[in-house]
């Protein structure tokens, strides 16, 4: 039987629920880690920590802190065009505003993580999970939504909430596995969130030139 991993206003869910018990950081393999090699073996219960770390350090706070110097790309938050509210949307008027859906607030954490947290997660189940893609229910002609998919069906997605606000349950609708990521930044976005990742849960020092650009064959369009 199939399972599916996401959120809700930052809690992870399981197959829609929201997990009774709030899932903490666990000991993971400290010298795996520190030899730049971030697998783990995709349990549910290791994506289950995995994740809400994730949703913890990132999403939760919406933006991570900056990353030092020559880490290449350092930014740990979503592209701008989805945290930038227009101008013209001031105060309650927001809250009643039907395009607020587009954008990322406290009410709606995910907007727009689809993509980053794909990169950084698969980093670590990449041996079972693949990068899976579909046409965005907002913006079909020039947006996709991403998520982690296995060969059983199994599917992480933890910024599927920021559809199902808007009452859209068929996201992943005609959805297609795919090799390579829209541009260089988000396969060196998501390793440099994923190492920090990795740090958080295992409690150890690890270097980034350790780490690999790219595993598994996957590639920057």
């Amino acid at each position: 039987m199939t399972y599916l991993i996401s959120s809700r206003e930052g809690r992870l869910c399981l197959d829609g629920k929201r997990l009774p018990v709030r899932i903490t950081r666990s000991t993971f393999p400290v010298d795996t880690f520190a030899s730049g090699d971030l697998s783990i073996a995709a349990q549910k219960e290791n994506i289950q920590i995995i994740s809400q770390c994730f949703l913890d350090l990132y999403v939760i706070p919406m933006g991570g802190k900056k990353l030092p110097r020559g880490w290449g790309y350092t930014s740990q938050d979503i592209e701008i065009k989805y945290k930038k509210i227009p101008d013209e949307i001031e105060g309650d008027e927001y809250l009643f505003n039907p395009i607020r859906k587009l954008f990322r607030s406290r009410r709606n954490l995910t907007r727009g993580w689809c993509l980053l947290s794909c990169a950084t997660l698969h980093r670590f189940f990449w041996k079972e999970f693949d990068l899976y893609r579909s046409p965005c229910p907002y913006d079909e002609e020039n947006d996709y939504h991403w998520w982690l998919q296995n060969e059983n069906g199994d599917v992480i997605d933890l910024a599927e909430e920021q559809y199902r606000i808007s009452r859209i349950y068929e996201l992943r609708k005609d959805g297609k596995k795919m090799f390579s990521f829209p541009g260089a930044s988000y396969p060196v976005r998501g390793r440099n969130l994923a190492l920090k990742l990795a740090e958080y849960v295992s409690a150890s020092s690890i270097k980034q030139e350790d780490v690999p650009k790219y595993l598994k064959g996957y590639k920057s369009l």
